[in-house]
């Protein structure tokens, strides 16, 4: 039996199943439903510590004046929370093991308040292991009483070559015994096994189907909401038939789906003066169900106001101005229940309806006669409630906190071989620029989860009471949970990070998982610049792609700097033929809400800060295979692609083009003097190669984002100057007036952003070309980075700002040192840290490290020449972790090489 383990790390290391037939059981409308009926569940709007858990119960009463009779979770008048080694009637009597099998991994997870459980642990993988050939499951997973459970294998992420090199990010999944000696909280670990005769996968389970079909016979599961001229629109999220269905997951163990539609009116009266709109509310709906808890579904809503295209031929407006609605609510047969796993002011409770359906406002009313609006472009992330049987809250509740959720961790295995995982340098995966992470010691670890549990404390109670926490959570606007400052590209270096989530990842801290759910729902809420089809996948650019006349393709589909989109000649995403009638009349009753100018006046983060739009759901995606994580960075990536890439605007070809074509003209009209390019191509490249890696297969939309990628390292190859820089800057007054500028943590975004489509584009035959000249901007890059024309030795680090060219002959650029040489500014080692780590893995100059040294010894080391040993745990801890984790890690396996 394996024993609980301390916190500290080990030493250091080198498919879809059928469609159901969809029943055509329907469900009332409960759009009218009083708030004063009688209410079963979480309280309503409860301000608390932390997220309800099944040891605190709700209070009776509700924040719509009406009484509750609920004693709380788990307790429907008379039974208890689950025993806490008690589960469903599960045969746990399976062993795929052998003697031969291989330890390869190993999983630890905090003890749940059940038994069995659903241990769910992503892991990194080297090439070739999965995808089989013959399509079997290659791992296990160790129970408690040794014996190997079966582990569903589903992909995170990609190599390049899948087809040669399949997957180099999985998540396990298995129904495993909890340790009859641990209390709630302890750290287990369980041990993943390459079985020596692999299982067959299942390609067909009964999971969703069930609970689907349970549902359908009660009655429904629907999204309810009301328009201003008290039109009702609805969209059932079983009746597969009439909206985008996907199984994501399919297994024994888990099943995850993903449903895509709009909220519809079912009656005959549309358009002006008062008639319904012929598509209203988007939702893309992410749900799961487990073996453990065949009951429960585990429901995410990603609502949204950014369908433009591809809308199914009904003779609707594609796009929708801004939405008003009077509450969005998820209705469910009277039997089941629905608990939310953040509560906010504005979350409903549990009500029964005279028709016998139960109902939930995931948004409440504004209250007073006014609408809630959300804008065009808008989003309104609810994620994470669970829909079960009336007296299974207490269960809910658990699951609702990631139970089982664990963090793959070092060592070695019996035979002395490094396990697979985030901190082995062949198994090194972790975020776009795929690094390892590195060991830290007890004491830094403990500060990395008391790190993310303030945080996980602040933006909590910003979200459950409304209220401003001070800088960066200003509470909500209305529903809407807020970060950060209206302006877009805020200055300052908040989750501006390389390696996010490393902490977590490191600590297996769950509060960072929690709170990174609701900094990625606080972001999505004052982000309104998202494009979608119809089927919740990203407007393409290649969907928008046109011919023209004289050969090649044109997209007249514009986004601006902050990621907005501008209407241009022909209006083609028909912004401005979209209906308006219903905006004027909440205009002409005076019915905006009262928070509508000051969420309106949040922009979008423009491209220059967009790691701060991803960076919360980047770490998700890689730490706990979040789907709706992944969905959010696609988007992302897409933005990008429209704003930067080499298609003219105009069907005639004339030379007006984006930023993408702009850079592109002005490298080749003079090569190898630098090129205006900057932050936001770094992250926008961050961000495509985020999203490549995600991708579930290579159909037209990600085959169009790797020809984009290959096309856009040619310009920085083209560009590169003879002092090694690539960017050439005019400061506009900021920098220098009479000279053009290189700015080294600009340009650094950059080379982080090159550095993540070498590993996710290129490790690739096909590529060997472009793979070579994102190699070559690399190398001498990080070359030039500790040159004398750019190393500053009072700080013993990068120049913050030289002058590359003169403004008055741009095209000659300085070869060495000019005058004058810098400004003033000092940037701290978080860039260098970063530029060493990416330069010196590609070509081990030893100059890079001497000057780590040369830095380190400024900055209150004591470490001797050469020692680069010394410094692998110069730089840790919470906050420091996500901008230096990589090179920690780096400097580490070489030193353990030695």
């Amino acid at each position: 039996m394996r024993h609980i383990l301390p916190m500290l790390l080990a030493a250091l290391v080198a498919a879809g199943c059928p469609e159901e037939a969809t029943s055509t059981a329907t469900v009332g409308d409960v759009a009218g439903l009083p708030e004063t009926d009688a209410f079963t569940g979480l309280r309503d709007g409860a301000a608390s510590d932390s997220p309800v858990r099944p040891d605190t119960p709700p209070e009776p009463g509700d924040a719509d004046g009406a009484s509750s009779t609920d004693p709380g979770p788990g307790d429907d008048g008379g039974g208890t929370l689950d025993d806490a080694h008690a589960g469903p009637d599960i045969d746990m009597d399976v062993d795929v093991g052998s003697p031969d099998d291989q330890i390869v991994g190993r999983c630890r997870v905090r003890a749940p308040e059940v038994t069995p459980f659903v241990l769910r642990c992503v892991l990194p993988l080297p090439k070739g292991v999965f995808p089989r050939a013959d399509g079997m499951w290659p791992f296990g997973i160790v129970d408690i009483d040794d014996q190997v459970r079966p582990a569903q294998v589903d992909v995170v992420s990609r190599y390049s070559n899948y087809a040669a090199d399949g997957a180099d990010v999985v998540e396990l999944s298995a129904l495993v015994e909890n340790d009859p000696a641990a209390s709630p909280g302890d750290e287990l670990t369980y041990d993943v096994v390459l079985l020596a005769a692999p299982q067959p996968a299942t390609t067909a389970t009964p999971l969703y189907g069930a609970l689907r079909q349970s549902i359908l016979e009660q009655g429904s599961l629907q999204l309810t909401s009301t328009d201003v001229f008290d039109n009702t629109y609805s969209l059932n999220l079983l009746n597969h038939g009439t909206s985008d269905f996907r199984r994501l997951t399919s297994g024994e163990v888990l099943n995850r789906v993903r449903l895509s539609g709009s909220l519809t009116h079912k009656g005959d009266s549309f358009g002006p003066p008062s008639g319904a709109l012929l598509r209203f509310l988007h939702s893309i709906s992410y749900m799961t169900v487990t073996a453990r808890d065949p009951d429960i579904l585990r429901v995410s809503f990603d609502l949204n106001n950014a369908v433009v295209a591809d809308e199914p031929d009904d003779g609707a407006a594609e796009w929708q101005r801004d939405l008003f609605f009077s509450r969005i609510r998820l209705v469910t047969p009277g039997s089941m229940r629905v608990v939310c796993k953040f509560s906010d002011p504005w979350l409903g409770v549990n009500a029964q309806a005279p028709n016998g359906n139960n109902g939930v406002n995931l948004v409440k009313p504004a209250g007073g006669g006014a609408l809630h609006v959300l804008a065009e472009q808008g989003q309104l992330g609810r994620r994470d409630c669970a829909v079960g049987p009336a007296d299974k809250l207490g269960r809910m509740n658990q699951i609702l906190m990631e139970e089982g959720l664990a963090f793959n961790t070092a060592g070695d295995n019996p035979d002395g071989a490094p396990l697979w995982s985030w901190w082995n340098p062949a198994t090194a995966r972790f975020m776009p620029q795929k690094m390892n992470l590195p060991i830290q010691s007890a004491n830094v670890l403990a500060d990395m989860q008391q790190g993310w549990q303030a945080q996980l404390d602040k933006i909590e109670a910003a979200v459950t009471t409304g209220a401003d926490q001070d800088y960066p959570f200003p509470g909500s606007l209305g529903p809407y949970l807020i970060i950060g400052v209206p302006y877009g590209g805020m200055t300052g270096g908040d989750d501006i990070r390389y390696t996010y989530g490393s902490g977590i990842a490191t600590a297996g801290a769950l509060e960072g998982i929690h709170a990174l759910q609701l900094k990625e729902r606080a972001y999505a809420s004052r982000h309104p610049c998202r494009l979608l089809r119809a089927d919740g996948e990203p407007l393409s650019l290649a969907d928008t792609l046109k011919p023209l006349a004289g050969g090649g393709q044109y997209s007249d589909v514009k986004l601006k700097p902050g990621m907005n989109y501008v209407t241009t000649a022909g209006d083609p995403l028909g912004k401005d033929s979209a209906p308006g009638y219903q905006v004027d009349e909440v205009t002409s009753q005076d019915k905006l809400p009262g928070y509508a100018d000051t969420l309106d006046s949040y922009q979008c983060i423009d491209f220059q800060h967009a790691a701060r739009a991803g960076i919360s759901s980047m770490a998700l995606a890689f730490i706990s295979n979040d789907p709706l994580s992944r969905d959010w960075l696609r988007s992302l990536a897409h933005l990008y692609t429209f704003y930067a890439n080499k298609y003219p605007l105009n069907a005639d070809g004339a030379p007006d083009f984006n930023r993408g074509g702009d850079l592109w003209n002005e490298a080749v009209a003079a090569p190898n003097t630098g090129v205006d390019i900057g932050r936001e191509d770094g992250w926008g490249l961050w961000h495509a190669a985020a999203a490549y890696s995600f991708r579930r297969d290579d159909g037209p939309s990600n085959q169009f984002l790797s020809d984009w990628a290959r096309w856009y390292i040619e310009i920085p190859a083209t560009a590169i100057s003879c002092n090694g820089n690539i960017q050439r800057l005019y400061g506009n007054g900021k920098l220098f007036d009479d000279y053009l500028s290189r700015m080294h943590g600009q340009q650094l975004f950059v080379l982080n952003g090159l550095a993540a489509v070498e590993r996710n584009f290129y490790d690739h035959d096909d590529f060997a070309t472009e793979r070579q000249q994102a190699i070559d901007v690399l190398t001498q890059f990080g070359d030039a980075n500790v040159a004398p024309m750019n190393w500053n030795p009072a700080t013993a680090s990068p120049y913050p700002v030289i002058a590359v060219a003169p403004l008055s002959d741009p095209t000659s650029p300085f070869c060495a040192l000019p005058e004058p040489p810098v400004d003033w500014l000092s940037y701290g080692s978080a860039h260098l840290a970063q530029s060493i780590l990416l330069t010196h893995r590609l070509n081990q100059n030893p100059v890079y490290l001497e000057r780590l040294v040369e830095h380190a010894n400024l900055n209150g080391a004591s470490v001797a020449a050469g020692d680069v040993c010394a410094l692998s745990s110069f730089w840790n801890g919470y906050g420091d972790d996500d901008q230096r984790a990589g090179l920690m890690a780096y400097l580490q396996a070489l030193c353990a090489q030695q």
